[in-house]
């Protein structure tokens, strides 16, 4: 009895040592190599492809005053601001103008953009020509801020002392970074409705 009490137990042994040594012998899988980047740009360009209006702003909406006071932003929040018939549609032609302006100048940014690339990938770099071609794409950005600076003082000089408060009031609680609620963002905003800021926010254009 003994005898056999040993031989299982020796089996038992064995049978261990044999799945200790099989899992030590498993194969790792290999480290998973890390994923290249889709595309990578000419250094110095910081551009991408399809370029918008709204990407050719040289310094993004908070670098200029005038940005709460677009003819799009304006048009959006014509029935709290009581905008009148004729103040629609002189703000309408100024928001047509500036987008015409807008589209010519993202095809102009997009043929400048492709000779930058184009310098950039010669063999040979000419650092003056790509100094030249980076100054080109930088006056088109320049030209459209420009214009919307111009087109937002126009569009303001066409509201009376009451909406401009009203528009004011809009930056105001932009600027302390919340909401306001109906009562304190002005009259015709209703209870639970996005305050006059956050409607702002959202429809900016330019």
């Amino acid at each position: 009895m003994k005898a056999l009490h040993s031989l299982i137990g020796a089996i038992a042994v064995l049978a261990t040592a044999a799945g200790l040594a099989g899992a030590q012998e498993e194969p790792q899988p290999e480290p998973t190599a890390p994923r290249a980047r889709a595309r990578i740009h000419e250094p110095g360009t910081g551009l991408k492809e399809g370029v918008t209006p709204r990407q050719l702003r040289a310094g993004g909406r908070g670098q200029f005053e005038g940005g709460g006071f677009g003819p799009a932003v304006l048009l959006r929040q014509r029935d709290f601001l009581n905008l009148s018939d004729e103040q629609v549609a002189q703000l309408e032609q100024l928001e047509s103008a500036v987008r015409a302006d807008q589209d010519e100048a993202r095809e102009v940014f997009r043929e400048r953009q492709d000779q930058l690339r184009a310098a950039w990938r010669a063999d040979v770099p000419d650092p003056e020509l790509i100094r030249q071609k980076t100054a080109d794409l930088l006056q088109v950005r320049q030209q459209v801020e420009l214009t919307r600076v111009e087109t937002a003082a126009k569009a303001k000089a066409l509201l009376s002392n009451e909406q401009l408060g009203k528009v004011r009031g809009f930056q105001e609680g932009m600027r302390r970074g919340g909401r306001m609620s109906g009562d304190r963002a002005g009259h015709g905003m209703h209870r639970g409705s996005r305050s006059a800021p956050a409607r702002m926010r959202a429809n900016r254009r330019y």
